[in-house]
C-alpha cells in the first residue's frame, strides 16, 4: 500500500478542529514525495488539528489547517517545486528518507508525469481558496 496525504478546501470557520471534517473527495499526493519537500514545507505557517494550534509545515500523522498566508506561501513553494520538476528526466530518483540498519539514504522512483499532475492539482486547490477565502485542509497519512 503507497501512503499518502491528502488535501482539500472547507469554508473558513475559526473553530474548526479535526474530529469536524473528512478526506472525503480529497486530492491525494504521494507521502514519499511529501518526505522530499517536508524541509520547504517547514516555512509556512500552519495549525495542527484545531485553528487555535499555531504551527510551521504539516501535521504528518494529522490534520494541518492552512489559512492566507500559509497558502500564499504553499502554493509559491509549490509553484518552484513544479518548475523544477518540470526540468526533470521522464523518471528519475529522489532519496527520501535514511534507513538507520542499512547506513543509506533510500531512493524512490518517480514519473515526472504523476509529480507534476499531483503538483497541479494542489496548486490548483491553494489558487482555489485564495480566491475563496477558504481554508486548506492536509490530512498526514
Amino acid at each position: 500500500m503507497v501512503l499518502s496525504h491528502k488535501f482539500k478546501i472547507i469554508e473558513k470557520d475559526k473553530n474548526i478542529n479535526f474530529n469536524d471534517i473528512t478526506s472525503e473527495h480529497a486530492i491525494s499526493i504521494d507521502d514519499s514525495f511529501i518526505q522530499y519537500i517536508t524541509d520547504t514545507l517547514n516555512w509556512v505557517e500552519s495549525h495542527w488539528n484545531y485553528m487555535s494550534n499555531d504551527n510551521r509545515g504539516i501535521n504528518y500523522y494529522g490534520v494541518t489547517f492552512f489559512e492566507e498566508s500559509g497558502i500564499k506561501k504553499l502554493n509559491n513553494i509549490l509553484i518552484n517545486w513544479k518548475n523544477m520538476f518540470d526540468l526533470a528526466p521522464e523518471n528519475f530518483q529522489l532519496k527520501t528518507e535514511y534507513d538507520i540498519e542499512e547506513m543509506i539514504f533510500v531512493k524512490e522512483d518517480f514519473a515526472k508525469e504523476k509529480v507534476i499532475i499531483q503538483l497541479e492539482k494542489i496548486i490548483n486547490l491553494c489558487n482555489e481558496a485564495e480566491n475563496t477565502n477558504q481554508i486548506l485542509v492536509h490530512f498526514g497519512i
